[in-house]
């Protein structure tokens, strides 16, 4: 899916006043496809994307973006309590409770 013009000028903001100088969008752009070494802000796309695959009810591929949030920003008690939520709706009530029980603990 490509990446329009807007989206890309409001992710060079968006990287310019939230990360260091030596960010710049192409590798952004490629960590935001792996995982690792994305900023912390990108956290809320994975978990925006993700609430749009649950609202489709692709569960799994929610799950992996609620992940991916989850990764860049381990204390992420809504990204957690949501991927509890798709746990749930794709069979896996143990998983699905143990991560809301987890938002829980953290105070969502």
């Amino acid at each position: 899916m490509p990446i329009s013009r807007r989206t890309r000028n409001n992710a060079r903001a968006l990287l310019r006043k939230a990360s260091p100088p030596t960010w710049s969008f192409p590798p952004a752009a490629r960590s935001f496809r792996t995982e690792r070494a994305a900023p912390p802000i990108l956290a809320g796309a994975y978990y925006n994307r993700g609430n749009a695959y649950y609202d489709k009810k692709d569960f799994p591929q929610a799950i992996a973006d609620y992940n991916h949030a989850i990764l860049l920003k381990p204390h992420y008690p809504t990204a957690i309590f949501n991927r509890g939520l798709a746990k749930k709706r794709s069979g896996d009530s143990v998983g699905g409770d143990a991560d809301i029980a987890a938002s829980k603990a953290m105070g969502n």
